[in-house]
C-alpha cells in the first residue's frame, strides 16, 4: 500500500471518528415515577431551569446545576393545574394556571407563595414590564404591582373575540409597549375542534392606556418577536395529500404585513407551535412528535434538525435553548427531561437524582 493511500485511509478514519464523537446525542437527565401531562419549561441560563406539569396538582421541578440534580419544589395535592412558567429575573419566577391560580417565588424557586386572581378564567401567558407583572386569561389581562398582594384587571377596549377565546400570548418591550395576541376559530360552535383561521393583535405604546387592534388572515402557530415590529413566525396549510405545508414568515411591522421566506412539508398534525431564540441569530421551532427546526440567520432560512431522528417515540412538549446547539427539552406524557449538546463529552450523563 503506497504512502498516499495510507494517508487517505487514516484521514478517512479520523474524519468518521470525529463525526461520531462530536455529533452529539440526547441524554435523559431526569425522569418521574408517574405520568405527567402538559409540561412547560423556562430557563434563565444553562444552569437554572424549571419545568411545570400536572399530576394530581402541579409538579414543579427546578435545577440550579444544569440538570445534574432536580428538586420538586411544591407538594400541593389540592392545587389546580399549572399552564405556564417563566423566569422574570434571576430571583423571580411565576407559575400561572387554572381558574386564576398561580405561584410566585422571589428567591429563585426555593419557596413559593400561592396567589388567586378574581376570575374563573385559566391563565396562559406571563410578561413583566418595569415592576409590573402581567398574565392573560379569557378576554382579560391581569396585573400586579406588589408581587401579587393585590391583582387588578387591565382596562381593554370592547371587541368581539368569542366566549371561549383567550389571549394566547403577551409581550412587553421597553418601558411602555405591550402586545397581545389571540386566534380566531372558523366556528365557535365547533370549539375546540374547529380550525384556527386568523391571528389578532392589540398593541399599546403607553403601558396599556390606549390600544390599536389589527388582524392577519392566517393563524400563526408559532412566533417570536425580537422587538415590537421585527418578528418571525409560521403558519400551515393542510394539503390534499395529508401533509402539512409550513410557511416560515418574517415581518418588520408586527405582522401587519409579512414575507414568506421558506416553504417546507412536514407530517400531518406535527405543526410548529413553539419558536424560541437563544440570541438574535440562533433559534428553534418545535412541533409535535419531535418536529424540530433551527435557524442561524434570524429566521431567514430554516433546517430540520436531524438530532431528533433517534427520538421517534418521545413526544417533547417544550424546549429551551441554553447555548448554540444546546437544548433542554421535556416530555409531555412521561415527564422525562432530556439534554442535547453538540459534543458528547459536554452532555450530562449522571445517574438520575430524585429530590
Amino acid at each position: 500500500m503506497n504512502i498516499l493511500l495510507k494517508i487517505v485511509l487514516i484521514a478517512s478514519f479520523l474524519t468518521v471518528f470525529s463525526i461520531n464523537l462530536y455529533s452529539g446525542e440526547w441524554v435523559c437527565i431526569d425522569t418521574m415515577h408517574t405520568y405527567i401531562t402538559n409540561e412547560w419549561m423556562s430557563c434563565l441560563d444553562k444552569d437554572n431551569c424549571i419545568t411545570v406539569g400536572n399530576y394530581e396538582g402541579p409538579v414543579i421541578r427546578i435545577t440550579h446545576d444544569g440538570g445534574k440534580s432536580w428538586k420538586n419544589t411544591i407538594s400541593d395535592p389540592f392545587a389546580v393545574k399549572a399552564y405556564i412558567v417563566k423566569y422574570l429575573t434571576a430571583d423571580k419566577i411565576v407559575i400561572a394556571g387554572e381558574k386564576g391560580t398561580g405561584y410566585y417565588s422571589n428567591d429563585s424557586g426555593n419557596s413559593w407563595k400561592k396567589f388567586q386572581a378574581n376570575t374563573p378564567s385559566d391563565m396562559w401567558d406571563i410578561a413583566i414590564q418595569k415592576k409590573r407583572i402581567y398574565f392573560t386569561g379569557v378576554k382579560q389581562v391581569f396585573f400586579t404591582d406588589d408581587e401579587f398582594k393585590t391583582i387588578d384587571t387591565l382596562e381593554l377596549p370592547s371587541f368581539n373575540i368569542g366566549k371561549s377565546i383567550s389571549f394566547d400570548r403577551i409581550y412587553s418591550f421597553g418601558s411602555d409597549t405591550l402586545l397581545l395576541e389571540w386566534g380566531d376559530w372558523k366556528s365557535i360552535s365547533d370549539f375546540p375542534y374547529s380550525t384556527l383561521v386568523s391571528s389578532n393583535y392589540m398593541i399599546s405604546k403607553d403601558g396599556g392606556i390606549s390600544w390599536d387592534t389589527y388582524q392577519i388572515q392566517k393563524f400563526l402557530y408559532g412566533c417570536h418577536f425580537f422587538d415590537s415590529k421585527n418578528a418571525v413566525g409560521n403558519f400551515k396549510i393542510r394539503e390534499d395529500s395529508g401533509k402539512d405545508k409550513i410557511f416560515f414568515v418574517k415581518t418588520k411591522d408586527g405582522f401587519k404585513t409579512m414575507d414568506t421566506v421558506q416553504i417546507s412539508y412536514v407530517a400531518p398534525y406535527t405543526g410548529l407551535y413553539k419558536m424560541k431564540f437563544y440570541n438574535s441569530q440562533y433559534g428553534v421551532a418545535l412541533g409535535m412528535w419531535n418536529n424540530l427546526w433551527s435557524t442561524q440567520d434570524s429566521g431567514k432560512t430554516w433546517q430540520q434538525d436531524s438530532s431528533f431522528n433517534s427520538m421517534k417515540f418521545t413526544a417533547f412538549r417544550d424546549i429551551e435553548i441554553i447555548g448554540p446547539k444546546e437544548y433542554i427539552a421535556v416530555e409531555e406524557l412521561r415527564g422525562f427531561i432530556y439534554k442535547y449538546a453538540d459534543k458528547v463529552s459536554e452532555v450530562i450523563n449522571d445517574k438520575y437524582n430524585y429530590n
